[in-house]
């Protein structure tokens, strides 16, 4: 019994709580959620340490800059009317996007993966 206490306080101790995102400004160490989709006519900036989840439903944005983490989520999607940059130039922070089975990034624009100056290693990744 003392043991399914302690692994039901320790799942809710390590459960990531997810914010909704309407647009408002991300905070680093936050996670992010959309369902059902977003759609916005700026650009979109996920700061180092955030994480954005698209779960579902399609994220729409003019341009998406991802310092931290994006992943989308199975069957949902991305489209962006203008560029992807990700990673910061100069920092030695890893940044992502993840793609899960079925999800897309649609993109009108380019993609940007910025390098890290000292080794200069690419420190973004694309996952898929």
């Amino acid at each position: 019994m003392f043991f399914l206490l302690m692994l039901a306080f320790y799942g809710v101790l390590s459960a990531q709580v997810c914010i909704a995102y309407t647009g408002q400004p991300m905070v680093a160490g936050s996670t992010y959620c959309i369902n059902g989709g977003y759609s916005t006519a700026s650009g979109i900036s996920i700061p180092e340490g955030a994480t954005l989840i698209v779960q579902s439903g399609q994220l729409q944005a003019s341009g998406i800059q991802v310092m931290g983490s994006l992943e989308i989520g199975d069957g949902a999607s991305v489209k962006s009317n203008g560029s992807i940059t990700i990673g910061v130039y100069g920092s030695n922070k890893d940044s992502r996007v993840k793609l899960g089975t079925k999800a897309f990034l649609s993109l009108t624009g380019s993609v940007i993966q910025e390098i890290q100056v000292q080794e200069d290693f690419i420190r973004a990744n694309i996952c898929y």
